[in-house]
């Protein structure tokens, strides 16, 4: 009787021990995925296209190693989580895909169509977000040139009109 007991205690921790596996948070700190990942092409029907062509104002997926990831397309930032499988990643939270490994790649599959993502390097990385803070900056001078020309060209509308009417007083 005790040897039951014994046996069903073992085979009760190791159930345990087996249905626990996972529950954990999975440690992301050296995953080869971490990284900001950016569309490459998109394939549809045996077609290619840039990812340029369908996707104008780009995609990314930054993967953080904390589990999260911030998914940018056009002007929506999206934050989801994300965890490594055999085949490569899957998300959770505002975008729920699986992303497959494909040598240097990472492949999600949406509605028949594949889009290809490449890592960037840390340098490329580097560049990316100096050229978003520039793009800004860059914005923000034309936004305040356009309004200062705006300024000028009325004054200088007031300052004409003022002549020719004081021209026209002076007749």
């Amino acid at each position: 009787m005790k040897k039951t007991v014994a046996l069903l205690s073992c085979l009760l921790i190791l159930i345990s021990c087996v249905a626990l596996t996972g529950c954990g948070k999975q440690d992301l700190t050296n995953s080869k995925y971490l990284g900001t990942w950016v569309a490459s092409k998109a394939t549809m029907l045996g077609e290619e296209a840039s990812a340029d062509e369908v996707f104008s104002d780009g995609w990314s997926i930054k993967l953080n190693p904390d589990g999260t990831a911030v998914v940018t397309s056009k002007d929506e930032v999206s934050n989801c989580t994300w965890r490594e499988t055999s085949k490569g990643i899957k998300f959770k939270g505002d975008m729920k895909v699986k992303a497959t490994a494909e040598g240097d790649e990472l492949v999600i599959k949406i509605l028949g169509m594949q889009i290809h993502f490449v890592k960037l390097t840390q340098t490329q990385e580097a560049v990316s977000s100096l050229g978003d803070t520039l793009g800004g900056m860059v914005d923000d001078a034309v936004s305040n040139a356009d309004e200062a020309v705006g300024s000028a060209v009325n004054s200088l509308n007031d300052a004409i009109s003022g002549i020719i009417g004081g021209a026209s007083d002076g007749e």
